[in-house]
């Protein structure tokens, strides 16, 4: 017997009347803030506004500007200025 490549498994009995919950992905709402980005590339430490979205330590961002195309590491985030 062929069988397709992945996940697969057997259920015994009836799987029409299988209720399974529904995951619901979190809402993270904007916030606006200061956050000083990182580029590896250029060796450089850069501030930038943010009101788009929930930026935390270590997120991996591009941005527009001269340095638009190079990924950047979010080193700080600063929510009062």
């Amino acid at each position: 017997m062929k069988r397709k490549i992945g996940f697969w498994r057997e259920i015994q009995g009836d799987t029409d009347n299988i209720t399974r919950p529904k995951k619901e992905a979190p809402v993270s709402a904007p916030k606006k803030s200061l956050v000083q980005v990182y580029f590896p590339k250029r060796g450089m430490n850069l501030s930038y506004y943010n009101d788009q979205f929930d930026l935390q330590v270590g997120d991996t961002v591009y941005v527009d500007g001269k340095l638009e195309g190079l990924r950047g590491r979010v080193t700080a985030v600063n929510y009062s200025f």
